[in-house]
């Protein structure tokens, strides 16, 4: 059995990115204005290293192990 991945609030960097990106489990930012949870993968983890989101949660985002 896999461990649980642990979830973060983000928050969008623009209007753009809040229409148009999705995490891949079908979660856009429905809690917007508030951070809408997000899990703390792969994915995640690109779009905070691209700046595209942004997360209180974590100050210098940590690559990922699988």
């Amino acid at each position: 059995m896999g461990s649980k991945v642990r979830e973060i609030g983000v928050f969008p960097r623009d209007e753009s990115i809040r229409l148009h990106i999705k995490h891949p489990i079908n979660r856009g930012f429905e809690n917007w204005p508030e951070a809408t949870p997000w899990p703390y993968d792969q994915f995640t983890y690109r779009r905070l290293i691209d700046g595209d989101i942004t997360s209180p949660e974590v100050d210098a985002p940590q690559p990922i192990e699988e």
